[in-house]
């Protein structure tokens, strides 16, 4: 409650709300306690932390993939202790190493005055035989550290790339994907080769040259650009029997969009107005040679190429399979708990058993 004494306010409990005045400038008002659960809560948590943070981010998800990238969390971090737990033990072994080589250097000084040579080399012996049996505690102790090693980087990897993927779209773009089901004998090794296929047979798709009407076309595009550039101006000769607009006066125009389009920034060429007039005059005879050169350059081509909408179409159909496959390999490595098998270009999709737009990573 909050009492209110000539302008001084002070804090007190009272239940119940009610209002107390004597002569119009004292009085007492109270409020009841609002009845309502917390705004931040353990597993509440708070709105802002939801919208900003990639943990946040995955608890907006469908409970079934919500739940898978809780657990990988927890593996990661399950990875990484174990991992460390065997620190301690190898810096121990290692200060073990360092005193039995300062004690194996002492043996050519100080303790070569005072023992025979017999009993210098038994000695050596005995500090080069321990130091090679703390060396192979170590690199035992390292051994059974490497599967944690890689589970930690490969669901590392694979988180990362999970948290770019959904904060680029946000959770309400995303809807949940059942697991396949899977055929008989299936493996990660199975599917991961088949993977492989497919992605070289994608980028044979994407290298395969382009038909010469393409060329062509835009060829003539853009010799028909740098002609209307060259174009001398004869209106105010005819309107005010001014000279001619010769574009006299040199200057630098940049061609951009004739190849791969306007947003490739290094397929640009700057070109003079000299020779824009030049395209001008001569536009039908430059575009006959430009052709006759792109049918002989095409030669051997010609059979192998594809139009862009024959490129789109196979493409987008190889991707389709490749996010088939990695969802049959992400359905084993679940099953099989074989986190560490989660290769690095394991579509987040798949794995978290997603659906949404495909990854800009992999256009």
């Amino acid at each position: 409650m909050t009492q209110f004494y000539d302008g001084q306010a002070s804090m007190s409990s009272m239940a119940g709300a009610q209002i107390v005045s004597d002569n119009g400038k004292n009085g007492i008002i109270s409020m009841p306690p609002i009845d309502a659960p917390a705004l931040v809560t353990a597993e509440q948590p708070n709105i802002m932390q939801r919208l900003t943070t990639p943990e946040g981010l995955a608890l907006s998800l469908p409970r079934p993939a919500a739940k898978r990238y809780r657990k990988l969390t927890e593996l990661r971090e399950d990875a990484h202790t174990l991992y460390l737990a065997g620190g301690p033990k190898i810096d121990d072994i290692r200060v073990d190493i360092t005193k039995e080589r300062q004690r194996l250097a002492r043996f050519d000084g100080e303790w070569r005055l005072t023992s025979s040579g017999e009993e210098l080399a038994a000695a050596k012996a005995e500090a080069e035989k321990t130091i090679a049996k703390l060396l192979a505690d170590i690199a035992y102790i390292e051994e059974r550290r490497q599967p944690y090693m890689m589970q930690m980087t490969a669901i590392g990897a694979a988180i990362q790339r999970a948290d770019a993927y959904i904060a680029s779209l946000g959770p309400s773009a995303l809807r949940d994907a059942p697991m396949p089901k899977l055929g008989k004998g299936e493996t990660i090794d199975a599917a991961a080769a088949r993977v492989a296929s497919l992605r070289a047979e994608l980028a044979d798709i994407i290298s395969r040259p382009w038909p010469a009407a393409d060329a062509k076309a835009r060829a003539q595009r853009e010799v028909e650009f740098l002609a209307s550039e060259g174009r001398v101006n004869v209106s105010k000769s005819v309107l005010h029997r001014n000279q001619l607009g010769w574009p006299v006066a040199e200057r630098t125009i940049t061609l951009r969009g004739f190849g791969k389009g306007v947003a490739d920034q290094y397929d640009t060429t700057n070109a003079t107005s000299s020779l824009a007039v030049v395209c001008w005059l001569f536009k039908d005879d430059i575009i006959a040679k430009l052709n006759a050169e792109i049918d002989a350059a095409s030669h051997d081509t010609e059979t192998q190429a594809l139009t862009a909408e024959q490129r789109a179409a196979q493409v987008a159909k190889i991707k389709n399979s490749i996010e088939a496959e990695q969802r049959i390999m992400a359905t084993i490595i679940w099953q099989e708990e074989a986190f560490d098998r989660i290769p690095g270009d394991m579509d987040p999709r798949a794995l978290l058993g997603l659906t949404g737009p495909e990854p800009v990573e992999f256009h």
